[in-house]
């Protein structure tokens, strides 16, 4: 029994022991361990500066240098840029997060908001398309539309109207004649046509395989003034016809004064070949006539003629302007391949002497505070104009003009308009004394 006890004891010591020895061996290899993964710094305090947005954080920040590279305290300028600093003992990790900032997350949320939107118009938009390309035209839409692109057409109001299917489509057009007689008159075949074209094609767009046929009615008379078609390749075709009698009204219509004289216009013939004779009363017009130049007459007759090639564009067209008060032709026209007027001149430039009346009239008190007379000598190819002064009564006023302001222009106006009328000829002009018979000025 004793001696047992005496085991047991010796036992103990013996744990005790190993038990002294295992804490000194842990407590050396962990002091070794850690002493493996400690560095020994030599630091230098107070020779660095931290300077953020002009402010200095240094004695904040406490930075300090050690072999070269500076260190800061990460907590301490965590703070500084709005940062999260957290220590994970754990994971011995050290975690850097942003700071919420309000402006930024309201701003994300009002992004976030536009985007949803965006995506939601989106979705919609592709339903409205797949909606729009699966919907079949409407005849009662298309007639509202071409009602709202084509009610009015050149000052003329029209109503149109659909029927039948997405193959055959019948088009009324009704133009009511009491109030729009005179503008209808107006219209030439190229505009009926350019009119009825835009809105066939307009139905095309929509029924592009359509056979498509209509009329134009005057709802007045209740009589139908055009009938078209459109053929295979999309084209109106009418089966309007122009009349030279409706057509002469309408020349006369437009073209019955020009310049302050009175014109008449008839015209003779068919379709393949048109006359047109204009008749002036140059005893009631002669001055005003005299007035027009070459190229006027030319502008004058050139729109006339237009205007019967747009209703007749296969036409020859000759013509003249007669003056019944004497019976006699003052110009002989007719239009080239490319429907250009050109005038025979010869035929009404007329004499020197009625040239020379017209610059009398027109000139005789342009010169300054004088008063001259103007004479032409020679012919078409060579003209002298003469501009005859007397300086026995504007001796004062002729030394008052400028020779490059008041003379200079005076004559180069008369010269074009000699130049107007007889675009080949040589011409010279001079202005002369009467009173002492000598040259005062050359041009």
């Amino acid at each position: 029994m004793k001696k047992d006890k005496i085991i047991k004891k010796r036992w103990k010591r013996v744990a005790l022991l190993f038990a002294i020895l295992f804490v000194f061996t842990s407590t050396t290899l962990a002091s070794q361990a850690a002493n493996a993964n400690q560095k020994t710094l030599n630091a230098i305090f107070g020779l660095t500066k931290i300077i953020y947005n002009s402010s200095d954080l240094t004695a904040h920040a406490e930075p300090f240098l050690a072999d070269g590279t500076t260190y800061i305290p990460l907590r301490k300028m965590g703070e500084v840029f709005n940062k999260n600093i957290t220590w994970d003992d754990a994971t011995k990790t050290v975690v850097v997060s942003d700071k919420p900032v309000p402006a930024l997350e309201n701003m994300q949320a009002q992004l976030n908001a536009k985007d949803n939107t965006i995506a939601m118009l989106e979705v919609r938009i592709a339903e409205l398309e797949e909606y729009i390309s699966k919907k079949e035209p409407d005849l009662d839409d298309l007639e509202d539309q071409l009602n709202d692109d084509y009610d009015e057409y050149e000052d003329i109001e029209f109503e149109i109207s659909l029927s039948g299917d997405e193959d055959d489509i019948e088009v009324e057009i009704e133009v009511d004649l009491d109030d729009f007689y005179t503008e209808w008159n107006k219209l030439s075949n190229s505009d009926i046509e350019d009119y009825l074209q835009d809105i066939c094609d307009d139905i095309l767009d929509e029924f592009e395989d359509a056979d498509i046929t209509g009329s134009i009615i005057d709802t007045d008379e209740d009589e139908e003034l055009i009938s078209f078609e459109i053929d295979s390749r999309g084209n109106v075709e009418t089966d309007y016809e122009a009349d030279i009698d409706d057509l002469e009204d309408q020349l006369n219509d437009d073209y019955d004064e020009y310049e302050d004289i009175d014109f008449e216009v008839y015209l003779f013939g068919d379709e393949d070949d048109i006359e047109v004779e204009i008749e002036v009363d140059l005893y009631d017009f002669y001055t005003e006539w005299n007035r027009l130049s070459n190229s006027d007459i030319e502008d004058y007759l050139q729109d006339i003629c237009d205007d019967i090639l747009d209703e007749f564009e296969n036409a020859d067209i000759i013509g003249f302007i007669i003056d019944i008060d004497e019976n006699e032709n003052l110009v002989y026209f007719e239009i080239d391949s490319q429907g250009n007027v050109e005038i025979e001149y010869d035929a009404y430039l007329g004499s020197l002497e009625d040239l020379e009346d017209q610059l009398d009239d027109e000139y005789y008190d342009q010169l300054g505070d004088t008063q001259v007379y103007i004479e032409l000598e020679g012919d078409e190819d060579d003209i002298l104009f003469i501009v005859n002064i007397d300086l026995y009564d504007y001796d004062d006023e002729w030394d008052d003009l400028d020779e490059d302001d008041d003379i200079y222009p005076f004559m180069q106006n008369i010269y074009r308009d000699i130049e107007d009328e007889f675009e080949d000829a040589y011409i010279e002009g001079v202005i002369y004394d009467i009173d002492d018979g000598k040259d005062l000025y050359w041009f």
